[in-house]
């Protein structure tokens, strides 16, 4: 599984650091805003699971979902 969290270290972008950590989930972090424009990413945390880009709501529910 390829994990990229795009980040601003904001107190939600940490929050879901915790819980990526918390399931041992390896991830990548971009913490570069011009980076994350470029995408069309305009809110963070956001979440990308392979090629799925998930929103902060629906990356918690997918990774309390992961066993």
């Amino acid at each position: 599984m390829d994990v990229t969290i795009f980040t601003t270290e904001c107190p939600v972008c940490k929050m879901l650091e915790s819980k990526l950590d918390s399931k041992n989930i390896k991830y990548s972090k971009v913490t570069d805003t011009n980076v994350m424009l470029n995408l069309g990413i305009s809110s963070v945390p956001m979440l990308k699971v392979n090629e799925e880009m998930m929103d902060t709501k629906k990356a918690m529910e997918f990774i309390s979902n992961l066993k």
